[in-house]
């Protein structure tokens, strides 16, 4: 999944039509619902039950979240986003904000081992999601602009994630 997003970021930055936008949205978008799926599952014992209730949840807090936020998405004929409102259209990326916000607080509050690195997982995002929203205002004033840390923050946290899964959320199957 890692691979598929680069790659779709790549063809939407090369091509930059409805094609290539699907090809970096659908990977994006999966590896996100997938990695907060397999981390409920196996936060949960690996129960069916519990996992499909707290999937729930999750599913109906982040479409609320997307719900509110989805407007201040506009993209060009170029495959360049311009946000409807200040955030460059960076709000889109909410939804994803809060799930990683809230996985930060509830595993330091249980102390979980994976803390740490969900909380550095956050702080890079966050500071990516900075990097996309003053894009356009820096590229202005610079002629460089700053989207290309976004991508490189973005596979930071992607990693820290994947690292995060493997080390601290084993399978169960596996850990007996």
């Amino acid at each position: 999944m890692a691979a598929l997003i680069g790659v779709g970021s790549f063809l939407f930055h090369t091509f930059a039509n409805s094609y290539a936008e699907l090809a970096d949205v659908v990977p994006i978008w999966s590896f996100v619902a997938l990695y907060v799926f397999v981390v409920i599952y196996r936060s949960t014992g690996e129960d069916v039950k519990r996992t499909v209730r707290i999937a729930t949840i999750a599913i109906f807090v982040a479409g609320t979240v997307f719900w509110f936020t989805s407007g201040d998405i506009v993209t060009d004929t170029y495959g360049h986003d311009h946000g409807s409102g200040r955030l460059n259209g960076s709000l889109q990326y909410l939804p994803a904000l809060v799930a990683l916000i809230i996985f930060s607080l509830i595993t330091t509050f249980r102390r979980h081992p994976a803390r740490r690195m969900i909380v550095f997982a956050t702080m890079a995002f966050s500071l990516s999601l900075v990097m996309r929203t003053i894009d356009h205002s820096v590229c202005d004033l610079t002629g460089i602009g700053t989207h290309f840390l976004w991508h490189i923050l973005n596979a930071v946290l992607v990693g820290l994630l994947l690292v995060t899964l493997v080390r601290e959320y084993p399978p169960f199957a596996s850990a007996k």
